[in-house]
């Protein structure tokens, strides 16, 4: 192991591999956008074309899909801290809920010829287990944090790994999932094409838990079962009283700065196709957007570490949030054309990819602040805040955004005047300016010593190395 300095931020080492944290990145969350990026943009097609839904049962179904993410998001964290698994604390719940996502998420996709009544009750009771599936091995993935990171340092690098994989299979990924899904239409009945797509990208979830789960191992596993598993102790409980103490001091400005801030993605996912067919005239542009933002975001992550040593985490998240906020202004003076806004929407996803990772490490940090202030180890239950606050947020975005549309006096079928399309242009500049803002301002409350907990941490450490 490194040596390691818990002084100050500055003379702190890292003790994990790149390779390491590349290959947790790449084998987690990395894998799993195919299957996320698939049900972001098939499930309200997948509801009215497969399922043969009228317009309106399918836009309230997929409006309760949003909140059951809610709801299980939460569900997921209460599930890993209070009921032990042999094996550790966050391995067990990865590996067998990938296996539950593949079998409650893949039939979700067929028409399995019931009536309308019958095919929304086993598509909705699907889609509860898959979320619920996924939204535990998402949590248990990013609970990993803890026991794999020494230090502050090792928790960035991580980060780093995560936002540089994702990134990287994300610019692949926008041509991969798109052959997969045509293919499968090709080939296979409609009613059980998208199905057997969901196998696919279900799949590579599977194959990909196998490495990770070795990558995790030594890092997981109580050090009483790391030589024979035979007699493995469980994973402590944590009781639910335990958990709801942990929703206290930086968790609260964590939280409404989190949730506020993700709802400037809510923006763009619900007006990005507007802007780009009525103001930019050219629908083209939307899938030049999504790929340079994975450009961008593949950029910005090679800084997170420079931005930490250089600004500290909680400043350099701040400071990221207040240069968005003035990014997204220059959309309503320069984005109204298409190279205007592919460089504007590039500039910000670079910004965001070097200081919005810290998202998934803070939340670590709140984790590790309870502990130290003699709280339980919630760590599972924080994690699921942290992704419950993703979820409100998109959901806060694009409600903000559809009734803004609505109050513009855009209507469908016509053609929108001058008027609406500036105002479009406006919503998609000033909302997610005002919110980047809003959070940023926010934050400043939230108050972590880095240098008392990094020395709490290397205490801890070398208590457990003397045991």
């Amino acid at each position: 192991m490194a040596k390691q300095q818990s002084t100050a931020m500055g003379d702190l080492t890292p003790t994990l591999k790149w390779g390491t944290v590349y290959a947790y990145g790449a084998c987690g969350l990395g894998s799993w956008s195919p299957y996320l990026v698939f049900q972001a943009y098939y499930l309200m097609f997948f509801l009215t074309e497969v399922l043969g839904l009228n317009t309106y049962v399918a836009a309230t179904i997929y409006t309760v899909t949003q909140w059951i993410k809610v709801v299980t998001m939460m569900g997921a964290g209460v599930a890993i801290d209070s009921i032990p698994l042999k094996g550790g604390k966050y391995r067990p719940w990865m590996r067998w809920m990938a296996i539950l996502l593949f079998v409650s998420f893949v039939p979700m996709w067929a028409n399995l010829g019931l009536g309308q009544a019958a095919s929304i009750a086993v598509f909705i009771v699907l889609f509860t287990i898959s979320m619920f599936a996924y939204n535990t091995m998402w949590v248990a993935n990013r609970g990993m944090i803890g026991p794999m990171a020494k230090n502050s340092l090792d928790a960035s690098m991580i980060a780093q790994g995560q936002q540089v994989a994702s990134s990287a299979i994300g610019i692949v990924n926008g041509v991969f999932y798109v052959w997969v899904i045509n293919l499968c239409v090709k080939t296979f009945p409609v009613k059980f094409a998208y199905s057997v797509a969901a196998a696919v990208f279900c799949g590579i979830i599977l194959l990909t838990m196998i490495p990770l789960q070795a990558i995790t191992k030594k890092y997981d596993l109580p050090p009483e079962e790391k030589g024979s598993k035979a007699d493995a102790p469980k994973a402590k409980k944590v009781g639910f009283i335990d958990m709801l103490k942990t929703m206290s001091g930086p968790m609260i400005p964590y939280f409404f700065s989190q949730s506020i801030s993700i709802a400037k993605d809510g923006f763009f996912y619900a007006l990005l196709t507007y802007f780009t067919t009525y103001v930019l005239n050219n629908p083209m542009v939307m899938g030049y957007a999504n790929t340079l933002q994975s450009v961008g975001g593949l950029i910005g992550a090679m800084f997170i570490t420079t931005v930490e040593k250089t600004f500290g985490r909680k400043w350099g998240y701040i400071g990221g949030l207040f240069v968005m906020g003035l990014l997204f202004i220059l959309i309503a003076y320069f984005g109204s054309t298409a190279a205007g806004f592919l460089i504007i929407r590039t500039v910000i996803a670079v910004v965001q990819g070097a200081t919005g990772a810290f998202a998934a490490v803070q939340a670590n940090d709140i984790a590790d602040w309870q502990i130290m202030h003699g709280k339980a180890d919630a760590r599972a239950f924080i994690q699921s805040l942290s992704g419950t606050t993703v979820r409100v947020g998109g959901v806060l975005g694009s409600m903000i955004s559809s009734f803004g549309l609505a109050a513009l006096g855009y209507q469908t079928g016509t053609v929108p005047s001058e008027t609406v399309l500036k105002g479009m242009v406006n919503l998609l500049a000033w909302g997610p300016c005002i919110v980047c803002i809003l959070a940023g301002i926010i934050f400043i409350f939230y108050n972590i010593d880095d240098k008392a907990l990094n020395e709490w941490r290397a205490e801890r450490d070398a208590a457990k190395e003397a045991e």
